[in-house]
């Protein structure tokens, strides 16, 4: 079931299209997948709430920026450039301190992703089920995920490589 779940939400991330609209659509489908497979573990009205939780907690996982931390892949790093403050601040030290575009963007995403926490955090508390808090810490490994993909792949190819990924991650860390 980890698998069927973690490729849930590798395609929905690799099928969405740019935008809100397609941002939304990616969130409710993972959602719905989450939903449809903890029917069977915690009965309808459970898993349509924890659905409902991990879609709000998608949603504030993905509504924050991250174009500043795909320097993990590109290597154009920007401290002029704000979107998450926690993030900017570790991101920006990371290049004053190593000057390595790659390296920052990678700390950037590894503080970033910590908004995917909530998720796991509301779902260990409402399902009883606390492994969610131990899984929930894959998260961090956003900036791994995105600095190896712009190493193995080339630029234009390795943000969705990096997408399918890290949400495949995610996915079966929700099982």
């Amino acid at each position: 079931m980890q698998l069927i779940l973690g490729l849930i939400f590798a395609l929905a991330r690799a099928a969405h299209g740019g935008g809100y609209v397609g941002r939304l659509l990616s969130i409710l489908f993972m959602a719905l997948g989450f939903t449809i497979i903890h029917i069977s573990t915690w009965g309808l009205y459970d898993a349509a709430i924890a659905g409902l939780i991990a879609f709000v907690g998608l949603y504030i996982g993905l509504v924050v920026g991250w174009g500043k931390g795909f320097a993990a892949i590109t290597g154009r790093y920007s401290t002029t450039e704000k979107e998450f403050l926690p993030a900017d601040y570790v991101g920006d030290f990371t290049h004053l301190m190593y000057g390595d575009a790659k390296l920052s963007g990678a700390a950037f995403l590894t503080i970033r992703s910590m908004l995917f926490l909530p998720l796991f955090i509301a779902l260990a508390f409402y399902t009883g089920e606390y492994g969610f808090l131990f899984t929930g810490l894959s998260v961090l490994s956003m900036g791994v995920v995105y600095y190896l993909a712009g190493v193995v792949i080339e630029e234009t190819k390795a943000v969705r490589l990096a997408e399918v990924v890290y949400f495949a991650i995610i996915g079966a860390a929700l099982l």
